[in-house]
């Protein structure tokens, strides 16, 4: 396919990528781009180093189902091609989850309409029948999504705590007050396996009590949320933990999950506490959450602010997340659409070079 960009005619080819076996200068060019759209887009986040880039790639990635396009553009007539764009399939259940990147000077080209087309064409060969994007607030990717014909499904709003502003002394005595006949457990990489199944019922608890989901009900169980986060970040840390047990029955009352970047080991990312219907009147919710940051702060020193969001958006746990100290931060939007739609009208126009 030929794109003309400011006045020069571009050959855009689109292959899947196997990124196991792709030589240094490949990876440089896939790094490129992504830099180049976060400076753009998100330019208070930090840059990727070649490194981080490599072992995300060969650790978070390669572990996943995940399946990555990439769009290759040069000049007609030069050597020397470079990815221009790139798009990932992950999929969860029933929903594949979308991301898309196009170089900042590339776009309204249609290599994003070209890399939609990939991704919707194998998502419904693979029987998907939904496709979900999230997208940061402000940015570019909003308007695309739209265009695209994706429908916006939910606004979150993510909070974030500066931790030199938190009282310390105040959140370790408050942290011991909660009702009696529970007690609180902190695990630095994940749950006990005799606990995995009560932390999923809790999970599918918080997902099931948000009747008002129509679309993209997968899209808010918090371990999808969090993978979610994970493989946008890199994560390469523990995955912390914080249960309230219920010590009668044994139930998982109570969680909190937090983890911290190795792109930016100066942020912590924490699921606010899930609190299971039966239990919301035993306290336990805030205690939970305020052990968490004490865990942090005692086992990742290096931590500066935790960003956190909310996965039952109670007006309960708003209260909670704000007297924590936590204050607004940015927008995250959750986009869905049909697979058959999607592939209907842009998975017929992909040609691979």
């Amino acid at each position: 396919m030929s794109i003309p960009v400011d006045g020069f005619a571009f050959d855009a080819s689109i292959r899947e990528w196997d990124f196991h076996r792709a030589p240094p200068a490949e990876v440089g060019s896939f790094l490129a781009t992504l830099q180049a759209v976060l400076a753009a887009d998100l330019p208070a986040d930090p840059p990727w180093l070649e490194s981080e880039m490599r072992n995300y790639l060969a650790e978070t990635v390669a572990g996943e189902r995940r399946t990555i396009w990439v769009v290759e553009s040069g000049r007609t007539g030069r050597s020397g091609r470079k990815i221009s764009g790139f798009a990932g399939l992950l999929p969860f259940g029933d929903v594949g989850v979308i991301d898309v990147v196009v170089h900042p000077a590339l776009r309204r080209g249609g290599l994003g309409e070209v890399l939609v087309g990939a991704v919707s064409r194998r998502a419904y060969r693979e029987g998907l029948p939904m496709i979900g994007a999230e997208a940061v607030s402000g940015t570019p990717s909003i308007p695309f999504f739209e265009s695209m014909g994706f429908e916006l499904e939910h606004v979150e709003t993510r909070d974030l705590l500066t931790l030199s502003a938190v009282n310390w002394a105040a959140f370790t005595t408050s942290a011991g007050r909660f009702h009696a006949g529970y007690r609180i457990d902190h695990y630095s990489d994940g749950p006990p396996k005799d606990l995995l199944e009560s932390c999923s019922q809790i999970k599918r608890a918080a997902r099931l009590d948000r009747a008002d989901l129509s679309l993209l009900t997968r899209s808010f169980d918090p371990q999808r949320r969090r993978h979610t986060v994970e493989a946008a970040q890199g994560f390469s840390r523990p995955h912390h933990v914080v249960l309230a047990i219920h010590e009668r029955t044994g139930v998982v009352a109570a969680l909190s999950e937090a983890a911290v970047s190795a792109r930016q080991p100066e942020t912590a990312y924490m699921c606010a506490a899930i609190v299971l219907s039966d239990h919301c009147d035993a306290g336990i919710d805030r205690v939970v959450s305020e052990r968490m940051l004490l865990e942090l702060r005692a086992t990742e020193p290096w931590v500066r602010q935790v960003q956190s969001w909310n996965v039952q958006h109670t007006e309960t746990e708003s209260r909670n997340i704000a007297e924590l100290g936590f204050a607004s931060d940015r927008g995250w939007r959750e986009y869905g659409a049909d697979t058959p739609y999607l592939n209907h009208m842009y998975g017929a126009s992909v040609m691979y070079g």
